[in-house]
C-alpha cells in the first residue's frame, strides 16, 4: 500500500493533484509470470506397425507458456516430430520425452506391436489328385498389411498327400487326408483342404 496526505484532490489532465491533509491509498498486487510445474501425457502407448498418434500434452500452471522439445530414445522404432507426433516404424520400444524449457519433462513409453494375420483362405476347400498329380493351392491373407505373411502347411496324412512350404500338394496314394495352412505370427489362424487322391485307374 502506498499512503499519502493532502488538502485537496483535482485532476489535471490525466495526472489528480492531491491536496495537503487528504490520504489517498493505492493498492499495487505484483503477480508472478506463471510458469510450468508440470506436463501430463499418456505414460504407456500401444501402437500397431505403421501407425501414428499425436500427443496433446496438459501443461500446469494454467496460463504457463514454453517451448516444448520432444526426443525419441529409440528414433529407429518409434520417430517423433517437432509437434508431437509420432509413428511407429519398427517393432520393439521407444521412450518419447517431452521437455518444457525450464527442464520439466513427461516421458512415455511406447510400444510397436505387430499386425496380425485376421483371415486364411484357399482358392480350393476340396481338391482331388491322381496319384503323382499336383496342384497348388492359391491362398488369400488379410489384412493385406499383416506384418508376417508366412504360412505353414502340413498334411493329415503325408502317404496319401504331401504339401510343400509353397502349398503344392501331390498325390501320393489313394486315400482321403487333409492339407492345412497356418498362420505363423501367433494369431493361429488356420484354414483347411479337404484332398481325395484317387489311383489312375479311378
Amino acid at each position: 500500500q502506498v499512503i499519502g496526505k493532502a488538502s485537496g484532490i483535482r485532476k489535471k489532465g490525466m495526472v489528480w493533484e492531491v491536496g495537503i491533509g487528504t490520504s489517498v491509498i493505492y493498492t499495487v498486487t505484483v503477480k508472478e509470470k506463471p510458469i510450468v510445474t508440470s506436463i501430463t501425457i499418456p505414460s504407456s502407448l500401444n501402437l500397431l506397425l505403421g501407425s501414428s498418434y499425436t500427443f496433446s500434452p496438459v501443461i500446469a500452471e494454467e496460463g504457463a507458456t514454453t517451448q516444448l522439445t520432444w526426443t525419441s530414445s529409440n528414433p529407429t522404432v518409434v520417430s517423433v516430430t517437432s509437434n508431437g507426433v509420432i509413428n511407429a516404424l519398427s517393432l520393439g520400444n521407444s521412450t518419447i520425452t517431452c521437455t518444457a524449457s525450464n527442464g520439466i519433462s513427461a516421458k512415455c513409453i511406447v510400444s510397436v506391436s505387430p499386425i496380425l494375420v485376421s483371415s486364411i483362405k484357399l482358392d480350393k476347400t476340396e481338391l482331388e489328385l491322381n496319384v503323382n498329380d499336383r496342384c497348388t493351392l492359391l491362398v488369400t491373407i488379410l489384412p493385406e498389411n499383416a506384418t508376417n505373411k508366412a504360412i505353414e502347411w502340413t498334411s493329415s496324412n503325408e502317404n496319401v498327400a504331401f504339401v510343400s512350404t509353397e502349398g503344392t500338394v501331390i498325390g501320393i496314394s489313394p486315400g482321403y487326408c487333409n492339407i492345412q495352412a497356418k498362420s505363423t505370427d501367433g494369431s493361429n489362424i488356420k484354414t483347411g483342404c479337404l484332398v481325395h487322391v484317387m489311383s489312375n485307374l479311378e
